[in-house]
C-alpha cells in the first residue's frame, strides 16, 4: 500500500457505491428506453463514480510512493467543515422542502433557497469571499440546476 490517505478514501467510496447501486436496482425499472433521463441518471452517477474510486484504489495500492500520512490539522478543519456543511444542506432541503410543501409554496422553493445557501457558504469555506460574484455564481448555478432536474428531467422538487 503507497498511499493509506487514498486507500481507505477509495475504500469508503466503494462501499458507499455498493450500497447506492442496491438501493437504485430496488427501484422499479425505467419505463422509457432512453439512455439518459431522470430515471438513470443515479446509475450513471453510481457507475462513474465507482470507475473513480477503483482508479484511486488502482493508484494507491500501485502509484508512486508519495506522502500518506493523514490529514493534518490545518487541512482536516476544513475538509470536517465541508463535510457538515454538506450534511446540513442535506437536513435543509429534506427541512425546508417539507415546509414547503406544507405550507403551499411554489414547486422548488426549498430546493431553491437550500442550495443557494449550501453554495455561497461553500464558495466561502474555499476562501473565495468576493462581494458580487459568489452571490452571482451561486444565483446562476442554483438557476442552472433548477433547470435541469425540473425542466429537462422533470423531477418535482421540495
Amino acid at each position: 500500500m503507497k498511499n493509506k490517505t487514498d486507500f481507505f478514501c477509495s475504500l469508503a467510496l466503494l462501499a458507499a457505491c455498493v450500497l447506492l447501486g442496491h438501493q437504485i436496482w430496488l427501484l422499479p425499472a425505467p419505463a422509457s428506453k432512453a439512455i439518459i433521463t431522470a430515471a438513470t441518471f443515479p446509475t450513471w452517477i453510481i457507475s462513474f463514480m465507482t470507475l473513480l474510486s477503483c482508479v484511486l484504489l488502482f493508484k494507491s495500492l500501485f502509484g508512486a510512493k508519495g506522502r500518506g500520512d493523514w490529514p493534518e490539522r490545518p487541512i482536516f478543519i476544513p475538509i470536517l467543515m465541508m463535510g457538515l456543511l454538506i450534511l446540513a444542506y442535506i437536513a435543509g432541503f429534506i427541512l425546508l422542502g417539507d415546509y414547503a410543501m406544507q405550507n403551499d409554496f411554489p414547486e422548488g422553493t426549498g430546493f431553491v433557497i437550500t442550495t443557494w445557501l449550501f453554495l455561497v457558504a461553500a464558495q466561502y469555506m474555499a476562501r473565495y469571499r468576493h462581494l458580487v460574484r459568489v452571490p452571482l455564481i451561486a444565483t446562476a448555478m442554483t438557476a442552472g440546476m433548477f433547470t435541469v432536474f425540473s425542466v429537462l428531467f422533470k423531477v418535482p422538487l421540495p
